[in-house]
């Protein structure tokens, strides 16, 4: 297990550096969801963030999503395409990638500043979350990874773009007439609102990659660091901070 999980590890330092020529992939067999609330929401990528819609509603059960890999391993993760779809006993093989890179192809690679949102979302409630049996964090979470995701933002840093999210305007929008999904949809607005706030907004220890298939939902993966290649990636950085004072 120690070299499987090195392995996976030394796969997620590839994607982090960015190298193609390193591209990985992870064969995960969607077994069912956890905690889970079925919503009424619908998304519109013509719709600017502050723009209300007509209605139209689809029942998406939002959760939290529940994997066993090639390895024999049990993962959780949250999904960032709402209209795409998965199966129970499903098995697909995905590539991994940074969060910037997801979701593709659609609605589009939500790039940086989306990312460092999904970020300190994670930071902030992943571990929570994830031991909790509440159905309604659970599906306020993944709410809030929607939003984030698939919202038109137009602002400049991330303080801004946190400015712009509403669950319940905009391209991604969720039913505020429908009881249950209020009550999700105000939960993850707390949680969206605590983004940022006291130390800014900043990533999970360990790792958190993207999942991407051509026809599958896409996903996200925290993906734990292991000692041996923390230490090394400690020692690439003091070799560089070496060189550089040398340099002086």
């Amino acid at each position: 297990m120690k070299t499987r999980t090195f392995a996976i590890a030394a796969t997620l330092a590839a994607v982090m550096l960015g190298s193609a020529a390193h591209a990985a992939s992870l064969s995960m067999t969607f077994t069912g969801l956890g905690p889970n609330k079925t919503i009424k929401a619908n998304f519109n990528g013509g719709r600017s963030f502050n723009q209300g819609n007509a209605g139209g509603w689809t029942n998406y059960a939002a959760g939290r999503m529940q994997w066993v890999d090639q390895y024999g391993r049990n993962l959780t993760t949250y999904c960032t395409q709402i209209k795409e779809t998965i199966s129970n006993g499903q098995t697909v093989n995905y590539t991994l990638t940074s969060v910037a890179n997801v979701p593709d192809p659609a609605p589009g690679a939500m790039g940086a500043i989306k990312a460092q949102l999904i970020g300190d979302l994670y930071r902030r409630f992943y571990s929570t979350v994830k031991s909790s049996a509440n159905a309604n964090l659970h599906s306020a979470f993944q709410l809030a990874i929607w939003e984030i995701s698939h919202e038109n933002l137009t602002a400049a840093d991330a303080n801004g773009a946190k400015a712009q999210l509403d669950v319940f305007v905009g391209a991604m929008s969720a039913d505020k007439t429908h009881n249950a999904t209020m009550t999700v949809g105000n939960l993850a607005m707390s949680l969206i609102a605590a983004l940022g706030t006291d130390d800014g907004f900043r990533g999970i220890g360990g790792g958190l990659v993207g999942l991407t298939h051509s026809t599958a939902q896409d996903q996200l993966l925290v993906v734990p660091i292991p000692a041996p290649l923390a230490m090394a990636a400690a020692g690439l950085f003091g070799v560089a901070a070496w060189r550089r004072r040398r340099s002086k």
